[in-house]
């Protein structure tokens, strides 16, 4: 994985993929998003799923950690209202809704000039040619309708493409073949106007996707780029997101501080995933959680001499003046076990002598979890969380 741009289709998850919108950014930058929903990101962090709020995703928007990405009727306003009414009464999809703060703002960063341009932080793309290749296919192969009556049972395509296509179609099985085949091409071909690294869906999605238009798209990656084994090669690029996302969420029990998203650890953060998938062959969440263990342990240095006594021997009040004390503060290495003998308060003395030693691994895990720098509380802590997802206990 030599780049760390992603395309998300993010309603292409559902609610769950706006719930994971903090660990999906802390993973890839840019995030390239197709379309966000501000219904669907305004419901995750009312349930308090994420920290992005409308104003944190315009920082990152404007930082570079994301980037918008949509056809031109999705900048529309008045088309996207009509649609949200026309959904509302089908019960269909609810992400077309317009949301002030978040849809006007994202407008206002629009490239007008130059359509197309994915280095801009908004842009759009061109009209869709989903509907005709889908009518082609299914014309050529009718067989199809069912294998993607099977694949909607069991649940084998993104839940987000499932559910707009019949919605759209309501018992109609034809029409909902016609709709997932057009989304489906409109989900590659949208992948390879952005231009991003990687395409993000959960594994084994992907695959199947990118198998169901095939043949159509062959044509069009040819042309863009070396040849059909590096196109491959994106579901195991996938895979390592996937992984490093699914890390994220076992990791932290609640929604990680706000500070973190487009900050420096933010940026750490993505560059020591990258790092890890381009030195592995294919990046596991065991492999993660291995990795950055070590990584922990080693800048740990348990046994530096250079700590902070007088700040700590501060703390102990009325105890700073009797012997044992005076003593110790001369003592550059001090052992707990001792200690534990000759004070009967042991878990205070364990907690106040705790060595404040130089950390030189790396921050952003803590940054992420707890918005600060690592004491040796933390980094114990940490440890006893990864070693909780190796047992499979988180």
């Amino acid at each position: 994985m030599t780049g760390t741009s992603a395309f998300c289709h993010i309603s292409e998850f559902n609610q769950a993929g706006y719930n994971q919108l903090h660990a999906l950014a802390a993973v890839s930058k840019p995030l390239i998003l197709w379309a966000p929903s501000g219904h669907f990101l305004l419901n995750a962090y009312a349930n308090d799923k994420t920290p992005v709020d409308f104003e944190a995703f315009l920082r990152l928007l404007d930082k570079g950690f994301i980037r918008v990405v949509a056809r031109a009727d999705w900048f529309n306003e008045k088309l996207r209202r009509g649609k949200h009414l026309e959904a509302v009464k089908n019960r269909g999809y609810l992400g077309y809704s317009w949301a002030a703060g978040f849809d006007d703002e994202i407008v206002a960063r629009l490239d007008r000039t130059r359509p197309g341009n994915n280095q801009h932080p908004v842009f759009s793309v061109a009209e869709e040619d989903g509907l005709p290749k889908a009518e082609a296919r299914l014309a050529k192969d009718p067989g199809v309708v069912e294998t993607l009556l099977s694949m909607e049972s069991q649940w084998a395509l993104p839940r987000g493409m499932l559910e707009q296509s019949r919605g759209s179609a309501g018992k109609d099985d034809n029409e909902f073949s016609r709709q997932v085949l057009r989304h489906a091409r409109n989900h590659t071909r949208a992948w390879l106007d952005v231009g991003a690294d990687h395409d993000l869906l959960p594994s084994p999605l992907a695959g199947v996707l990118w198998q169901l238009v095939d043949k159509e798209i062959n044509h069009d990656v040819a042309t863009r780029v070396e040849s059909m084994l590096k196109i491959r090669r994106r579901s195991v690029d996938l895979d390592q997101l996937t992984e490093a996302v699914s890390f994220l969420a076992r990791l932290g029990s609640r929604k990680p501080s706000g500070d973190f998203l487009g900050s420096a650890d933010h940026d750490s953060a993505v560059k020591w995933f990258a790092l890890a998938a381009e030195q592995a062959d294919s990046l596991t969440l065991r492999d993660i959680c291995h990795r950055l263990r070590s990584e922990i342990q080693r800048g740990m240095s348990p046994n530096d001499s250079r700590t902070r006594r007088s700040r700590h021997l501060s703390r102990l009040g009325k105890y700073a003046s009797t012997p044992i004390v005076k003593v110790l503060e001369w003592v550059t290495d001090i052992k707990l076990g001792l200690v534990k003998l000759l004070w009967s308060r042991r878990k205070d003395v364990q907690k106040d002598f705790a060595y404040t030693s130089p950390y030189e691994g790396p921050q952003w895990p803590f940054r992420y979890l707890w918005s600060r720098k690592a004491d040796d509380r933390d980094k114990r802590n940490m440890i006893r969380r990864i070693d909780g997802i190796l047992r499979g206990d988180r």
